[in-house]
């Protein structure tokens, strides 16, 4: 027994009739998903892209990375630009870790040594005179 003031559940309308399907097939094709409520729901078409100079993208990729050589960034696309920057900062920790070991270590306060033997027994004075005619020579 039904009670008058309790109304009946409804039936399910998300799933459209035999005739509302003939009407509107891409509702029947999927009955979970929502029909469009109008325009308004519609997206919106794309903006059109807004091409940006080469070189702003050249500098952009350069502040991202700082340690590129410059000369070495070079491409057509942003694609390009970023591999290049890519390869010269391989390309520049390469070259600084070959100069570093290169390099013989000295310290900082090392003597430099004198080419002649005899520089020991020379006086003060001597080597001054000596070192000033080799800077005039």
């Amino acid at each position: 027994m039904t009670d008058p003031k309790i109304p009946e559940p409804a039936l399910d309308t998300a799933a459209p009739s035999a005739p509302e399907a003939a009407e509107h097939p891409e509702q029947a094709a999927a009955p979970d998903v929502p029909a469009p409520a109008g325009p308004a729901s519609e997206p919106a078409p794309p903006l059109p892209a807004t091409p940006v100079p080469l070189d702003a993208l050249r500098a952009l990729v350069l502040r991202a990375y700082p340690e590129a050589l410059p000369e070495l960034v070079s491409g057509d696309t942003l694609e390009a630009l970023v591999a290049s920057a890519e390869r010269a900062v391989a390309l520049r920790a390469r070259l600084l870790a070959e100069a570093q070991r290169a390099l013989p270590p000295v310290s900082a306060g090392a003597p430099r040594h004198l080419a002649e033997p005899e520089a020991g027994r020379l006086s003060p004075f001597e080597k001054i005179a000596r070192a000033l005619g080799r800077e005039r020579s």
